[in-house]
């Protein structure tokens, strides 16, 4: 299923047992590790995004318990491939570097794979096990599981590559400076297209099902699937936006570099507190429409004093401006930026440029 080295490295280290038992093991392991990252209050920058270490353990200790409550509906149930990555990863945690980086890269790479678990384990409760005679076999069934081997197998292969890592000191040494960020967000990458695959054939056999005029679900099939949707949600509002962000790191890491200040932040504040339609007819105003639709280089100069509205004012037109710009096929770029008196970064005209 995987290669020999990665299967080694399983075997030699990590120590199987009933699902239920390896569970229990990782929460406390998981909760000594929740309490180191909140005395510590460790953060790290990874793909462009400062992370609190505090919150990604809070996640993993959710995926352990969503885990747990999908399991109850198996009862009698412990096939091998539900113990293994979870012993892997109780492993791992186990012998985890004190270093904030180290620490901090494979918390995030075990709460990703964690959350991918809990989704496959969903697709299978749902689609092959609950209802296997409402289900006909067929094209939909088997891509299902295949893609659903093929993503447990990238999952085992890059748990093994930690192992792999740690194994390099006889495992009780804690991570080394061999440890390559860069492989991790590969391996990542490559997770989240299983992953896709994995969504993709589900819903194939959800319209299949549907197909064959379903009519009713029982309690626990209703259950597991309010389950799918409410992980689908989070999956999709922070681990896909997260796929992107290994992609986009380059360009983040440059407009981190040119800025650390939040000015979208400063934006969103201003739109906020912002009653509809309000500054409309400023934009109506003929001389902002010359302003607006000039040729040539030109300065619209708001004059107001202290409480007047300038800054309502000027974030009705930088939406304006957004819009203008907001087409792809474009070449224009805009940029603006909140000066503020109060804040000597806000004021600073280097910090301004």
């Amino acid at each position: 299923m995987i290669p020999e080295d990665e299967r080694r490295a399983l075997d030699d280290n990590v120590e199987l047992g009933p699902t239920t038992d390896v569970l229990n093991e990782l929460q406390a392991v998981v909760d000594e590790k929740q309490q180191v990252v909140q005395e510590k209050t460790w953060k790290i920058n990874f793909a462009g995004r400062k992370i609190v270490l505090r919150d990604v353990v809070a996640k993993i200790c959710g995926w352990i318990t969503t885990f747990n409550s999908v399991g109850d509906f198996a009862a009698g149930l412990d096939p091998v491939h539900l113990a293994l990555p979870w012993a892997a990863i109780k492993a791992i945690l186990s012998v985890a570097t004190a270093d904030v980086e180290q620490a901090g890269q494979i918390l995030i790479g075990i709460e990703l794979v964690t959350s991918l678990i809990n989704r496959c384990r969903i697709y299978e409760r749902l689609y092959i096990q609950v209802m296997p005679d409402r289900v006909p076999k067929g094209d939909a069934l088997s891509e299902l599981q295949k893609a659903i081997v093929l993503t447990y197998r990238s999952i085992l292969s890059f748990l093994a590559t930690y192992i792999e890592v740690l194994d390099k000191n006889t495992f009780m040494r804690t991570l080394g400076a061999t440890f390559d960020p860069g492989k991790v967000s590969v391996m990542l990458a490559d997770i989240g297209r299983f992953e896709e695959r994995c969504e993709i054939t589900a819903g194939n056999c959800e319209r299949t099902v549907s197909s064959m005029a379903r009519q009713r679900l029982d309690k626990a099939q209703a259950d597991v699937q309010e389950m799918l949707k409410e992980q689908m949600q989070q999956f999709n509002t922070s681990s896909q936006r997260f796929w992107k962000k290994l992609e986009d790191d380059e360009r983040c890491k440059i407009l981190q570099w040119i800025s650390e200040i939040p000015f979208e932040t400063d934006h969103y504040n201003a739109v906020k507190g912002r009653v509809k339609g309000t500054g409309q007819w400023l934009l109506d105003h003929e001389k902002y429409s010359q302003w607006r639709s000039a040729d040539s280089s030109t300065t619209l100069w708001l004059n107001g004093i202290p409480g007047a509205g300038k800054t309502k004012l000027s974030s009705k037109v930088i939406d304006d401006i957004l819009r203008l710009t907001a087409d792809e096929d474009t070449n224009e770029a805009f940029a603006y930026f909140y000066c503020n008196r109060n804040r000597t970064d806000h004021r600073d005209p280097v910090m301004v440029l």
